[in-house]
């Protein structure tokens, strides 16, 4: 607490409170705004403005200047010097007391405070000496500091007093803080200085980036090598935005070498052409450099090789942007209305784009930023982007209006630690976070560590956020300018961009309708890829209840205990007794581990939930993928036995429970036939009804077993299918697969299957075989020729 501040307030509350206008300011000694709209209200009502505000706009200055003209020694008004002796102890500087008027200490200060701006003491352009004028007292009236702040630039800095020195007596040229940092303020000084080279008059002069200026600084603003400051100033003042952009180059009036380097690391950084094509002209202040110097957008004519637009791309459109000169693609993975549509991806990759993907559900106002909403899209975009195959790349979530700074630090913030955490669900494939926003929302976000990537949206140049603000370090993409006949934003690429290629993709597959992470396309076109994807989106669900630190085995268990549910457990009495003992729940395993047992149960709560009621895949696959889930379950937890002869428990799951469905069948039928006719047309052929070993079936033994060995590889349950389709593209190379991995020739499997038919004792521990055979079992030459009448036929399906 700041005693003289206290009793400014004090003062200022004793003086206007009730008066009409004046809010009360808060007592607690610290200098804020607050305070300054205090101070400004308090000048105001002795100015008799009617309405007093916290703005010292173009009333306050006409009164101030009709009534007082400026205070020095001479001023009669003594309420109003005592505000300025407030205003001097609130901006640090020593005021005299309070209440006393105009003394030698006040005198001193204002002095002091002109230096700091680059004033000298008796330079007022109304003439007379350590004299407080309207603009001097508008500006005591901010929070404006006048020493170099932490981040600021020195050479800024003299730019800054510069500017305020030779341009303050111009109309609409208010004071620029000479803090050394890149501001608005500093920035709109800045444009109204060029304004004035370029002879605009004060009436014309607008601190804009508009026409007259564009043209002017084209026609007559180059500066280069040599060159120094004419009547214009404009080596000065190029001098001053490099300064302003971070590439500190002395106000020196003469653009020698060094001025000439910092021109090229700026041109370099935001990817010019004159650096990618090497000109000559590189490395001089050209009009394009000027305009990246000044505006978020640069010249919006500038060469860009990236669009983004709402629209599906058709293959003719995607080929004439290509052939337009544009590489990438900014794409929406959601919103219907807009999102990416079946078979766009490989559209834009067949064309030679890339793609950028961006995820936008509104977030175009304040009120859609929470932390909930952050990782609700975080999650939506993760499993959108799992379900078109988009590898390991960035997404860029979209803060799309003028947000601000103290947004940036707090809502939007919230919103980008939601975003992260949503992405997290996405386990198997990494995610990072891009950000659309203005220069200042992105640059806050990406030093919280919240955004890895910027996307500017700089065609937005009367953002406040865009105002006075550097580019960012991380900048990906900068959008600069719409083309509405061709409904797209054209965006300067930077080097740093990674937007998705083919080499990036998994399988995509073909959607047929609206956004739901479980509707898939049809069995007509894309289905496989389709039902592969499912299966990773189901273990991206997984790993969202389980918790990115779970044991990362337990998202492939849920989902095969999930698979089998419907048919081969939880489903009757009869059924959930063998199944939940042969496939038991993940957690029966895990006693010794109860933080993971109880994260298994609720997980497996959570995820049956969110996943819904689909459980079949048989859409996509010409098994019967609820079976193979069992299969490989229960080999994956009473194991393999590859070359085995004989028959284990995993086998049980698969080919072993099939073979006694077939054989009790058979004798179920009262024998109708020898078993080798009656195999030849029941075991592993198309819908044959009450077979209990359809080629479904078959299927489903082979393809499950392989991915279980896949498994032990160390693939998840969905990376494993992937690998075993992508080797075995027919279920017939993948039923001779399964024959060689799981037995290696027809004698081993003959064995396998006369042990497994034969043997009374075939029990595991939880009493299997009870269920496993309804009827007495083969023995003897029976078994024996049952086994060879099974394993021809199983050779017979190799063909």
């Amino acid at each position: 607490m700041d005693q003289m501040v206290l009793k400014a307030q004090q003062y200022i509350n004793a003086t206007y409170g009730g008066r009409t206008g004046y809010a009360r300011v808060t007592e607690d000694g610290r200098t804020g705004w607050g305070t300054m709209y205090g101070l400004t209200r308090g000048l105001q009502i002795e100015l008799g403005i009617a309405q007093p505000s916290n703005s010292f706009g173009d009333a306050t200055r006409a009164a101030f200047e009709a009534q007082i003209g400026r205070i020095n020694s001479a001023t009669t008004q003594h309420e109003v010097v005592v505000l300025l002796q407030c205003a001097l102890w609130c901006k640090g500087y020593g005021g005299g007391p309070i209440g006393d008027g105009w003394s030698e200490a006040v005198a001193v200060s204002v002095a002091s405070v002109r230096a700091r701006l680059g004033l000298a003491v008796t330079d007022d352009p109304l003439g007379g000496s350590a004299t407080v004028p309207s603009k001097l007292m508008k500006s005591l009236l901010t929070m404006d500091a006048y020493v170099q702040l932490t981040g600021g630039s020195l050479a800024l800095r003299a730019g800054q007093q510069w500017l305020n020195r030779r341009y303050w007596g111009r109309k609409n040229f208010y004071l620029v803080p000479t803090d050394g940092l890149y501001t608005r303020q500093m920035q709109q000084g800045l444009m109204y200085a060029i304004q004035y080279g370029l002879g605009m008059s004060d009436s014309v002069a607008n601190g804009n980036f508009g026409p007259g200026t564009r043209e002017g600084l084209a026609s007559s603003g180059l500066v280069k090598l040599g060159d120094g400051d004419d009547d214009r100033s404009f080596v000065s003042l190029f001098q001053i935005a490099l300064a302003a952009n971070g590439y500190d180059s002395p106000v020196t009036g003469s653009f020698d070498t060094s001025t000439q380097e910092a021109v090229l690391r700026f041109q370099t950084f935001m990817e010019m052409q004159v650096i990618k094509q090497q000109s000559p002209a590189a490395g001089r202040g050209d009009f394009d450099t000027w305009a990246a110097l000044l505006v978020s957008t640069g010249n919006p004519d500038q060469h860009a090789t990236g669009f983004d637009t709402n629209t599906p791309l058709t293959a003719s459109v995607a080929a004439a942007r290509r052939a337009g000169g544009f590489l990438v693609a900014g794409r929406y993975l959601t919103v219907a209305s807009k999102a990416l549509a079946p078979g766009e991806i490989e559209v834009i990759h067949g064309a030679g784009l890339k793609l950028a993907p961006i995820f936008q559900n509104y977030n175009n106002a304040a009120t859609y930023f929470t932390r909930a909403a952050g990782v609700d899209h975080g999650q939506q975009a993760a499993v959108r982007a799992r379900e078109l195959g988009i590898g390991p790349s960035t997404i860029f979530f979209a803060v799309d209006y003028d947000a601000t700074g103290d947004e940036a630090s707090s809502i939007v913030r919230e919103y980008f630690e939601g975003v992260v955490q949503g992405l997290r669900c996405s386990a198997a494939v990494r995610y990072g976070v891009g950000i659309y926003a203005t220069r200042n929302v992105a640059a806050a976000i990406s030093q919280a560590g919240l955004a890895e990537a910027v996307w500017v949206s700089g065609m937005s140049t009367g953002y406040s956020g865009n105002l006075g603000f550097r580019m960012p370090e991380n900048w990906h993409y900068n959008q600069i300018q719409e083309l509405k006949d061709l409904n797209i934003d054209r965006n300067v690429v930077s080097h740093r961009a990674r937007p998705v290629g083919p080499e990036i993709m998994t399988a995509a597959p073909v959607r047929d309708g609206a956004f739901h992470p479980l509707h898939w396309g049809s069995k007509e076109v894309g289905s496989e890829r389709a039902g592969l994807m499912k299966l990773q989106v189901l273990a991206e669900r997984c790993a969202i209840e389980a918790g990115v630190d779970g044991p990362a085995v337990l998202s492939s268990e849920l989902i095969m205990f999930w698979l089998q549910s419907e048919s081969y457990a939880l489903n009757d009495e009869l059924k959930t007794l063998p199944w939940e003992l042969y496939t038991p729940r993940y957690e029966t395993t895990l006693s010794t581990v109860p933080t993971i047992m109880a994260r298994a149960v609720s997980a497996r709560r959570a995820f049956f939930e969110a996943a819904g009621d689909v459980h079949a895949l048989d859409g996509w696959y010409e098994g019967d993928f609820q079976h193979a889930a069992a299969t490989a379950h229960g080999a994956r937890i009473w194991g393999t036995t590859p070359g085995s002869g004989r028959a284990g428990v995993g086998d049980l799951g698969g080919w072993g429970l099939d073979v006694a469905q077939a054989w009790d069948n058979y004798v179920s039928a009262g024998k109708p036939q020898p078993f080798r006719a009656w195999a030849a047309t029941h075991v592993g052929q198309e819908d044959v009804s009450l077979s209990g070993f359809s080629r479904s079936d078959a299927i489903a033994d082979a393809d499950g077993y392989l991915v279980a060995l896949a498994m032990e590889g160390g693939a998840t349950f969905a990376g494993a299918w992937a690998q075993v389709l992508a080797s075995h593209p027919t279920w017939q190379q993948r039923w001779r697969a399964f024959l060689t991995r799981r037995f290696g020739s027809h004698e081993v499997l003959t064995q396998a299957l006369e042990h497994l038919v034969s043997v009374s004792n075939l029990l595991p521990p939880i009493g299997w075989a009870r269920w496993f055979f309804v009827h007495e079992h083969p023995v003897g030459a029976e078994a024996r020729a049952v086994a060879q009448v099974l394993a021809d036929r199983f050779y017979d399906l190799a063909e």
